[in-house]
């Protein structure tokens, strides 16, 4: 069955989304007049004969990863770790996303529970906590991996970026 996200009656101007810090979202300029949609956003199946009229191509994960890594940011990977969630159980709540990580954690990397408490994906909780042989684990095993190379582009270069 395709999912999708139907806006209705949404007041939203492609035009105004656009600055010179960041660029618009729509993939193509917007013309002398905008369309406004008037209404929400609502989570269902379209219609058969319903017609795409916009799209948005998601970053792919290695530019998400990047983004939050280069500018440490707390938000985007706070929502990385709800997509988490959302993507393995169905729902994008903390207490899910938490659930993933902890079993990740244990399975893969074979962490126990008490080397490592998580409070939420954003970085910023002082209950956060991982050990730091569970945390070398993890880098080494992230050092042996595929991702490797992406992994270690994504990071900060003192004085250059990040």
């Amino acid at each position: 069955m395709a999912r999708s996200v139907v806006a209705t009656g949404m007041s939203h101007s492609c035009a105004n989304l656009s600055s010179a810090a960041a660029p618009s979202p729509c993939s193509t300029p917007a013309p002398a007049s905008t369309t406004t949609f008037a209404g929400g956003v609502r989570e269902g199946t379209a219609a058969a004969d319903a017609r795409i009229i916009a799209s948005v191509q998601s970053p792919t994960l290695s530019e998400v990863v990047r983004d939050i890594n280069k500018y440490s940011n707390n938000v985007m990977a706070q929502q990385l770790f709800l997509t988490l969630a959302h993507t393995s159980r169905g729902t994008g709540s903390e207490a899910a996303a938490r659930e993933t990580l902890g079993e990740w954690l244990v399975q893969r990397q074979g962490g126990s529970a008490a080397e490592f408490t998580i409070a939420n994906g954003s970085g910023l909780s002082r209950d956060t906590r991982i050990s730091v042989q569970l945390l070398t684990r993890v880098l080494q095993s992230a050092w042996r991996s595929p991702v490797m190379p992406e992994l270690m582009a994504s990071l900060p270069v003192l004085g250059l970026d990040g």
